[in-house]
């Protein structure tokens, strides 16, 4: 058996058990062989604050998933991006805010909606809403809380986009004052995960319930609808601890953000947007 996505930090022990195999009659086998690969080490950095991410294929690398999901592979390391430090998140911990913020949890998930669960073959993918602060989610994933982050950025809706035969429904309209108004009072339990902006309300909701000194950032992608920059920008407005970040450029592909693979950032597009978010944000972060 394999298990990935284990983070051990400085302090951390660990204990292996053997698995006893074999006929009880004929004498027992105990299975002991182990191999351990170390995909990245991080140590706690005093004073920092703490970052953790909420999104997609295009915020996942290896050693920082929960566990059953596969990160972006064949793309990010055949083009190159073999460290997650070359990631957008983690040239914000580890360059552009360096000894200021380190990474608490990746809870990111390849193919996954904000909204709605999908499915392609045998994989499933569960939404955004779905596995937030879930231990167990399909198959066992241990790794979906979000930790005690100061920060929490939420990053979604290309898939969203993408994936709107599955029910989901409002990536091609904005609702109105109105109706906005009415989805910001309705209690979570009320608010339909198949529509693509009370999912995103709720999702909110429920990381400030569980992180009420946290600030959000909402990062809007370049391969999402009109409405959806609207809808996202809407959002971040209503709440006093939340931004956005604007990489929609009208949601046909921003060329300052270099890909590997259609929607998928290369190094130097994982550049350009850490050094955008800490250009924008970097300030507000950092404050108390």
């Amino acid at each position: 058996r394999t298990v990935s996505g284990l983070e051990i930090h400085s302090g951390d022990r660990i204990a292996f058990g053997g698995i006893q195999g074999g006929d009880a009659k004929k004498g027992r086998v105990w299975i002991s062989d182990l191999t351990v690969e170390v995909t990245a080490l991080v140590d706690d950095i005093a004073g920092a604050k703490k970052l953790s991410i909420i999104g997609d294929s295009i915020s996942s690398f290896e050693g920082w998933l929960p566990e059953g999901n596969k990160y972006f592979a064949d793309y990010y390391i055949g083009g190159g991006l073999q460290d997650w430090t070359k990631t957008y998140w983690g040239a914000l911990c580890t360059k552009y805010m360096a000894g200021k913020l380190q990474m608490e949890k990746n809870i990111s998930w390849t193919g996954s909606c904000v909204a709605q669960d999908t499915r392609t073959g045998s994989s499933y993918r569960p939404a955004f809403v779905t596995r937030y602060g879930k231990s167990n989610v399909g198959a066992t994933y241990a790794l979906n809380s979000i930790g005690s982050p100061d920060i929490v950025i939420i990053y979604g809706g290309t898939n969203d986009r993408y994936n709107s035969g599955y029910g989901l429904s409002d990536v091609n309209s904005t609702p109105d004052d109105a109706e906005f108004d009415a989805i910001f009072k309705k209690s979570n339990d009320n608010l339909v995960v198949t529509s693509f902006v009370q999912a995103y309300v709720k999702l909110i909701n429920m990381v400030h319930a569980d992180c009420p000194d946290a600030k959000i950032i909402n990062i809007i992608g370049d391969y999402v609808t009109l409405e959806q920059i609207a809808s996202i920008k809407k959002i971040s407005d209503h709440y006093t601890f939340c931004k956005y970040v604007d990489f929609s450029n009208g949601g046909s592909g921003n060329p300052k953000i270099g890909k590997l693979n259609g929607v998928h950032p290369n190094i130097d597009g994982m550049d350009y947007m850490a050094k955008t978010i800490f250009g924008e944000l970097g300030d507000w972060m950092l404050e108390d």
